[in-house]
């Protein structure tokens, strides 16, 4: 939220600054418990999962990797499930522990989507 704020000012509402912080992309995958998932949308605090179908549920402890499509790195984390839609196969991850370099890349991607 302070990105958004230093980007766009404190001016906006919670609604806008809720849009400007998530990325919709698939410039990014998961990796999770040996699978590979597309994201629906995704932030420095977490990402939403397309076609998961998986065992994981609300509350779980899940470690995987984020891995960058664009320049094909991987960068592992660990995250809490906050969200499951099986109906939909979504499933929604906080992360707990991104690291140094994980951070840095969502960063940087983030970054460079407002052309900074």
């Amino acid at each position: 939220m302070v990105f958004a704020k230093a980007i766009f000012g404190a001016s906006h509402h919670r609604r806008d600054r809720q849009i400007d912080e998530r990325v919709q992309s698939s410039a990014l995958e998961i990796a999770l418990d040996g699978e590979t998932y597309q994201t629906v949308e995704w932030s420095l605090s977490g990402v939403l999962l397309a076609d998961y179908f998986g065992p994981r549920g609300t509350g779980d402890e899940v470690e995987g990797s984020v891995q960058i499509t664009r320049d094909m790195t991987s960068h592992p984390f660990k995250a809490v499930v906050v969200r499951r839609d099986p109906t939909i196969g979504q499933l929604a991850l906080n992360f707990t522990d991104l690291g140094a370099s994980g951070f840095a890349a969502l960063e940087a991607m983030t970054l460079s989507r407002y052309g900074l």
